[in-house]
């Protein structure tokens, strides 16, 4: 995943927001296919399997 710094928080978007969201789902699909988020798959499965998770 790219660093996110303050001033990228902070500062207002130029753009449309649905061109920001479709960026946001592109990055997203990317670090997916690149296996950068199976940690949370990961410790999803070790909360359950620990009886943590709580139903919604």
């Amino acid at each position: 995943m790219r660093p996110f710094s303050r001033n990228n928080f902070v500062r207002p978007r130029k753009g449309e927001p649905e061109q920001d969201q479709d960026e946001w789902d592109a990055q997203i699909e990317k670090d997916v296919a690149a296996g950068e988020l199976d940690f949370l798959v990961e410790e999803a499965l070790r909360e359950k399997e620990e009886g943590k998770l709580r139903p919604l």
